[in-house]
C-alpha cells in the first residue's frame, strides 16, 4: 500500500486498478466489435478485489452520528493492524481476508 491518509490510499488503489486495465487495453487487448474489454482470467477479478479492498475493515473510515447507524466503527489501532496483516500476507491469504468465501446455507444438510 502507500502512506498517507485513508482517502489517498483508496484513490491510489482505484488509480492502480484503472492503470492496469487501461494498459492491458492499450498494449494487449484485441479490438472487439462491441467495444467491450475482454479480460484474461488473471485480470477478471481485479475490479472485484479492488472494490472488496476498498470496503474492507482495513480501509473503512470512522463514522459518526447518522453515518454510523448499523455499521461497526473500526478503531485506528485495529485498522493499522489489519493494514499490516494485508501487507505481510501472501497473496492467497490477502485475497481470502478481503474477499472471504461464501457458502450457500440453503444447500447445507440438517446434520
Amino acid at each position: 500500500m502507500c502512506s498517507g491518509n485513508g482517502q489517498a490510499v483508496k484513490e491510489k488503489l482505484v488509480d492502480d486498478c484503472v492503470h492496469v486495465l487501461s494498459n492491458y487495453r492499450k498494449h494487449c487487448a484485441t479490438n472487439s466489435s462491441s467495444g467491450q474489454l475482454i479480460l484474461p482470467e488473471s485480470l477478471k477479478l481485479l475490479p472485484l478485489y479492488t472494490l472488496a479492498t476498498l470496503k474492507s475493515r482495513a480501509l473503512r473510515n470512522n463514522l459518526t452520528g447518522q453515518q454510523a447507524r448499523g455499521l461497526i466503527d473500526v478503531r485506528a489501532d485495529e485498522r493499522v493492524m489489519l493494514l499490516h496483516l494485508l501487507n505481510s500476507f501472501p497473496v492467497e491469504h490477502a485475497v481470502s481476508a478481503v474477499y472471504p468465501k461464501m457458502y450457500a446455507l440453503h444447500d447445507l444438510t440438517e446434520e
